[in-house]
């Protein structure tokens, strides 16, 4: 990649429980992805984007355990980022979705069993998007590794490296 391309792209970091917004030659990036599920917007026609790494399949009721930021579950990520994108131009019919990660990342947890906290992210995730009228684009979900995700909001492109090494572009 030439450097003067280099110079005019800006990384924006996202840690676990974040949510951003990137447009232009931005690229949103996140790290540690397991059982997690990171959400991407993108508005390909005004060159929007936003990203949530989301670490919990909601704000649960109970209070055991609170929210530290609008990126920490779906309920709170998705119209907190849809609104910001909206606010921006962008047109719901418009915006490709497309999630990452989710994974059951112990051996010893049974899929689909109550500890399976990347199952119940992508369940929760599928829901919140259907209330908010926005369709499922493409995924690369499950497994039993970990990931690191670039979202380049210029093109669309989602870069996603595992931690075996292999990489996959949604």
């Amino acid at each position: 990649m030439p450097i003067v391309f280099l110079l005019l792209m800006k990384l924006k970091q996202l840690n676990t429980g974040d949510a951003g917004l990137g447009c232009d030659q931005d690229i949103l990036s996140t790290d540690g992805v397991g059982s997690c599920v990171v959400l991407c917007l993108w508005d390909p026609i005004r060159k929007i984007g936003a990203m949530a790494h989301m670490s919990q399949a909601s704000t649960d009721k109970g209070g055991a355990m609170r929210p530290f930021s609008f990126g920490s579950c779906p309920e709170l990520a998705i119209p907190f980022l849809l609104k910001r994108m909206l606010a921006r131009g962008s047109l719901a019919c418009d915006i490709c979705v497309r999630i990452v990660g989710g994974g059951n990342m112990f051996y010893e947890i049974k899929e689909g069993s109550l500890m399976d906290i990347g199952t119940h992210i992508v369940h929760a995730t599928l829901e919140t998007l259907n209330q908010e009228g926005l369709h499922l684009t493409s995924s690369a979900l499950g497994g039993k590794f970990g990931r690191s995700v670039q979202f380049s909001v210029d093109s669309g492109l989602i870069e996603i490296t595992a931690t075996n090494g292999e990489k996959v572009f949604l």
